[in-house]
């Protein structure tokens, strides 16, 4: 199959109207990549990656306002000191999912026997203590908890 892209348009995607194959350009149009459209198989792992993300993101909701502060604190000047050129910059949800994620297993509440301030730490600065984040400068006096502010 052969597909002819117009000038100025940098890439081309899309469905044939066969409806089986799809396509998509490379290489500043150059080449055209087809394939038999298949629907990706949904795991066992994609499922419990789910419920944790859905989870957690449920969870900041509840995160304490003074803990994402100390979060936006924190993604500013990981963006300053280890933003590599082509990355975008992160923000204190990230910074929050970066740091739950890394437990190895779902963790089902703020505080608790089995709550993120137990199992990860209270404050910023204990998260990257306990490993769950990178070091950076000036998170020393970022003291606010995750449940109760400061």
């Amino acid at each position: 199959m052969r597909v002819t892209f117009y000038r100025n348009i940098k890439t081309r995607s899309g469905k044939c109207s066969n409806g089986k194959e799809v396509f998509m350009s490379l290489k500043k149009d150059e080449v055209c990549v087809s394939r038999i459209f298949t629907y990706p198989r949904i795991s066992d792992h994609n499922r419990q990656m789910g419920s944790k993300v859905t989870n957690y993101s449920k969870m900041w909701t509840s995160v304490h306002d003074d803990f994402k502060k100390d979060l936006t604190t924190y993604a500013n000047a990981y963006n300053s000191q280890r933003l590599k050129a082509k990355q975008l910059p992160i923000s204190s949800y990230n910074v929050f999912m970066k740091g739950v994620m890394k437990y190895p297993t779902q963790l089902d509440d703020l505080s608790g026997t089995n709550g993120i301030s137990e199992k990860i730490g209270e404050t910023v600065p204990e998260w990257i203590t306990n490993g769950y984040l990178p070091s950076v400068s000036r998170t020393n006096f970022l003291l606010a908890s995750i449940v109760n502010g400061v």
